[in-house]
């Protein structure tokens, strides 16, 4: 019962996961067809609208390839290489300059996140696709993915103590006792980070951590973008939140090596 849940899980997760990676690659064309700095916001914008275009058509084409038995390792390997140079390359210098900025930490860990969970999905994929990577490269993917997704929840949750009144504000109208829950997940995210990078009950500790990023989804970012449709802002939280969902359920099959991966047969922020 538990290893169909883990399996459940995780296929949804991937199905979430490059959901997002898709809807991102379509804001990337319509950033640089509209070329409105307000059609994506970070972590992705702003970008030189020819790269958008390049980024985009990348992203299409790992999405593809993850639907590959073929290329499903090399696609999500890509991916991650993608994400975290995009985090590094972008915002490593900002936080540089100035350290204390929350508004550089957070983009910078959600596309860090991404990239672990796109690693540790490489590393799962690798013993069932056809072009196969080197077992020692497989294993290392399946543990250093984890400690990339684990050390960002870290940021996330310390963020919610020092910016709390700041994040109470994101909390439904509707939802009493903001600052509680802005408290709460950020405990959440940290008890969430030391289960992955201890590697002790992962699966509840993801599998919850998914359902808490999916309910922003509909709670917090659905509102917000069917308020303001025409802005790529909330588009672009929305849509990392639904990645993160992802992520969390794809790092839930952690707990077991028995869990299938079967690229062939599936399609496929924090508040």
């Amino acid at each position: 019962m538990i290893l169909e849940a883990m399996t459940w899980f995780a296929k949804v997760g991937r199905i979430f996961f490059f959901l997002a990676i898709l809807s991102f690659a379509v804001q990337h064309f319509v950033y640089a067809i509209s070329q409105s700095p307000k059609s994506m916001g970070y972590p992705w914008g702003p970008v030189p609208y020819w790269l958008a275009y390049v980024v985009g058509l990348m992203l299409i084409l790992i999405a593809a390839a993850r639907m590959s038995s073929k290329y499903a390792t090399a696609g999500t390997l890509l991916l991650a290489i993608l994400l975290f140079g995009r985090a590094i390359v972008t915002f490593g210098p900002m936080l540089v300059s100035n350290v204390r900025n929350g508004a550089v930490w957070t983009p910078l860990s959600e596309l860090i996140a991404m990239s672990g969970a796109s690693l540790f999905l490489s590393g799962m994929a690798s013993g069932s696709s056809t072009m196969r990577i080197p077992d020692r490269v497989g294993r290392w993917s399946r543990v250093v993915g984890p400690m990339l997704f684990g050390g960002p929840l870290i940021v996330f949750g310390i963020e919610h103590f020092v910016y709390a009144r700041y994040v109470a504000t994101l909390v439904p109208a509707w939802i009493p006792g903001h600052l509680f829950w802005t408290y709460l997940v950020g405990v959440t995210f940290i008890v969430a980070a030391a289960a992955i990078l201890l590697r002790r009950v992962t699966w509840p500790a993801t599998t919850l951590l998914g359902l808490m990023f999916c309910s922003w989804v509909f709670l917090v970012h659905a509102p917000r973008i069917f308020a303001n449709p025409r802005n790529g802002y909330e588009w672009t939280s929305g849509f990392v939140a639904l990645a993160m969902s992802g992520a969390s359920w794809i790092l839930s099959s952690m707990d077991s090596t028995s869990v299938p991966f079967a690229p062939a047969a599936t399609s496929g922020a924090h508040a």
